[in-house]
């Protein structure tokens, strides 16, 4: 189970993540620990919450991050691919459109 990794990545503690899913922190404790199943419904909220899919959270695929090969962009494009993805609709369209020229 991934849940520490991206909670820790979000820099959330287990009581916070708790908060979230309205469950008790020892509760949460448990789902990282893998001593308590998760039900489907706060696996869905989980991975909603972390934009993963349900199967990465549960150790069956790579996220989307993973697989886009991150480490391979160089600092310059790493930032402009963080500027555009917190643009609006209107900039990103511009952007694209000088792309495209």
């Amino acid at each position: 189970m991934k849940l520490k990794e991206l909670r820790q990545k979000a820099n959330l503690t287990q009581a916070e993540m708790a908060k979230i899913i309205n469950i008790s922190q020892s509760n949460y404790s448990k789902y990282e620990l893998g001593t308590t199943q998760i039900n489907i419904e706060t696996l869905i909220q989980l991975a909603n919450f972390f934009h993963v899919s349900v199967d990465y959270l549960i150790g069956n695929e790579q996220s989307n991050k993973e697989s886009a090969n991150e480490q391979d962009f160089s600092p310059a494009k790493k930032e402009a691919i963080e500027k555009l993805l917190a643009c609006n609709d209107r900039i990103c369209d511009r952007v694209s459109a000088y792309i495209d020229v």
